[in-house]
């Protein structure tokens, strides 16, 4: 049994226009209760930050799935003797250059998976 250390953080929708992401937030929002959190550039949070509403088509076709590690190094090792690979040119580096996010390079049923370390 492996060991990976993973703790799904947050679930990221990607809109096929604009309306359906506000039809989204709308729900999140009016109907469950939920506070809308930050916006960034490329998307607006959501219930604590457990949902990213894309602004625009993000990573995955149907999105995608951030899961945190505390241990980077050991959750990638894990992932790749489990026959997973890492997208490279995705890896985001701290200032100090620890590895800091990555995507797995394949999709799982429609999803991206991330991995990071802390948030941005």
């Amino acid at each position: 049994m492996k060991t990976i250390a993973l703790s799904l953080v947050h679930v990221g929708i990607n809109p096929e226009t604009a309306e359906e992401m506000d039809a989204m937030r709308g729900f999140i929002r009016d109907v469950l209760g939920m506070e809308e959190g930050q916006e960034t550039p490329i998307s607006w949070f959501g219930a604590g930050n457990r949902i990213e509403f894309m602004k625009e088509k993000g990573r995955g076709t149907k999105g995608h799935l951030g899961f945190y590690t505390p241990n980077m190094d050991q959750a990638i090792r894990e992932l790749k003797a489990q026959g997973y690979s890492f997208d490279q040119d995705s890896a985001q580096y701290d200032e100090d250059g620890s590895l800091r996010l990555i995507y797995l390079t394949e999709e799982i049923n429609g999803f991206a998976i991330h991995l990071f370390s802390r948030e941005s």
